[in-house]
């Protein structure tokens, strides 16, 4: 079985340059990302049950598809921005930050193994967090991984990361793991050039460059190797 690839759009700035400089990303909580339900579930105490929003995870999202309009529309800046195809582990993202916790986390060859799940979307009802004490223990946490299916297209996985372990917001990969770079549509193909030869730079050129086109016949993005 063939390892997967994730995807992460991205917008062209001075952050996202950065980013692929030092081969990390941003680590939004709940409270950042843009599903006001993200996160959102409802727990129990000792006056019954309430909703809350659970901000006490970092939430970093990726799609298995890298030619979908609407996301190049929503996060790669109306298909101007980028899309970065992240190869896994089997089931796991890859990351190099030294501060994450022996215990909680597979550490292999000096780097960490997360794993990577995908998200399930609901019809209806907010997930409720399972009373603690009359519960599957591995329901506890579904909340993290469930979203209205109104969000369905984006066809997401997620890696969900305790706020306690990383210090610095953002989580580092190794320069392997970043197997492709996709351009959008109505990206500048000479600022498209300048961000080639950067990465090239960086990370050599074992990395696959993609623009995507219009399909001619259809509506449908396409990605053409470059």
């Amino acid at each position: 079985k063939n390892n997967m690839i994730v995807y992460k759009y991205r917008s062209i700035n001075k952050n996202s340059i950065l980013d692929m400089l030092s081969r990390s990303f941003y680590t939004p909580l709940p409270s950042e990302l843009n599903d006001p339900f993200d996160c959102f579930t409802h727990l129990y105490d000792s006056d019954g049950v309430y909703g809350t929003l659970v901000d006490d995870y970092y939430v970093v999202a990726f799609s298995v598809d890298k030619g979908s309009i609407l996301l190049w529309s929503h996060y790669g800046d109306s298909h101007k921005g980028i899309c970065l195809g992240f190869l896994l582990d089997g089931e796991d993202f890859i990351i190099e930050n030294r501060e994450l916790e022996n215990n909680i986390y597979r550490y292999e060859n000096n780097v960490y193994k997360i794993p990577i799940t995908k998200v399930e979307y609901q019809i209806g009802n907010i997930i409720t967090n399972p009373d603690p004490e009359n519960s599957d223990p591995s329901e506890e946490y579904s909340f993290l991984y469930n979203k209205s299916n109104q969000w369905a297209y984006e066809k997401e996985y997620r890696l969900i990361i305790k706020k306690s372990n990383i210090t610095n917001k953002h989580i580092y990969y190794p320069a392997e793991r970043l197997v492709s770079i996709s351009f959008g549509v109505n990206i500048c193909h000479s600022y498209r050039d300048q961000i080639v030869d950067l990465i090239n730079n960086i990370y050599g050129k074992s990395i696959r460059i993609y623009q995507m086109e219009r399909a001619t016949d259809r509506y449908e993005l396409v990605s053409k190797r470059i």
